[in-house]
């Protein structure tokens, strides 16, 4: 080789000096105090913009997506979702690690670093995306032509009673929820009757606690207005405002009814002036 002079098999067997042996323990011990001086420096770096992730148990979280971890995606990884769910924390593992629910179709170990998760932001979408309406959820006995189909309720708004003006509780007092969907905004709000959130019966039982005065109906107000006094026909009122009479049945002299001014005519004569013996 050019530029170098490689050692002989001789020189290789030869000890090193004391001097040489000195100097190579002194670099040795030069260089792992560097290193350990490098480490702290960036540790404290480090420290000074981080804090410890901590999760509590049925809090929300999102999963970054990282190499590794990919939920049904169909775009690349630079244009694509960033983060996946939100999911729920069922179970802390350790100082650095949590069981979340995924869901029985996911093929993601549920056991998830802390490094990999970030909490929820409260509002629905920190960036204001339009978010995909999640459809109707399987349940058994339905069919996907079906008219009426089975959808999540997310919670219960409002509670009215309200009179039915027809059907079989016509005249009665039934409680109406006002229902907000799961994954729907607030133009798809709906009244319901009780009765037909018959597989909600744990949210109405929760509003219904939270809000004991909604419970019972509320009393209609009795009518105390008293009726207006009855006056007898042909009584001035108290006011002294002349009363109106009806049309005078008495005749003006001199004229007669149709009914007595006819006379009875003879009867008609045949034709050609010949009469009857």
């Amino acid at each position: 080789m050019y530029g170098m002079e490689l050692r002989a098999p001789l020189s290789l067997g030869l000890q090193a000096s004391p001097e040489t042996a000195v100097q190579s323990w002194e670099a040795r011990d030069t260089a792992a105090d560097a290193i350990k001086l490098a480490q702290m420096s960036m540790k404290a770096a480090y420290d000074r913009g981080h804090q410890a992730i901590a999760f509590e148990v049925g809090e929300k979280v999102l999963l970054r997506l990282h190499k590794g971890y990919k939920v049904g995606a169909t775009l690349p990884h630079k244009i694509g979702n960033q983060y996946a769910g939100p999911y729920t924390v069922l179970q802390r593992v350790g100082n650095l690690a949590y069981r979340l629910d995924l869901g029985p179709e996911s093929q993601l170990h549920p056991v998830i670093s802390v490094a990999h998760l970030e909490k929820c932001p409260q509002e629905a979408d920190p960036y204001n995306r339009t978010q995909l309406e999640p459809g109707p959820v399987e349940v058994d006995g339905e069919k996907l032509g079906d008219k009426f189909r089975s959808y999540e309720i997310e919670n219960l708004l409002r509670k009215e009673w309200r009179k039915e003006k027809s059907g079989r509780d016509k005249g009665k007092q039934t409680p109406w929820y006002l229902v907000n969907w799961q994954g729907y905004g607030d133009k798809h709000n709906l009244w319901y009757r009780e009765e037909h959130l018959a597989d909600a019966q744990e949210l109405v039982d929760a509003y219904n606690n939270k809000h004991p005065e909604t419970r019972d109906a509320p009393q209609q107000a009795e009518n105390t207005k008293a009726p207006e006094p009855t006056r007898r026909p042909g009584r001035p009122r108290k006011s002294g405002a002349p009363v109106q009479r009806g049309r005078s049945n008495r005749r003006r002299p001199g004229r007669a009814r149709k009914s007595e001014a006819r006379v009875a005519r003879p009867p008609p004569a045949k034709r050609g002036g010949r009469s009857t013996k």
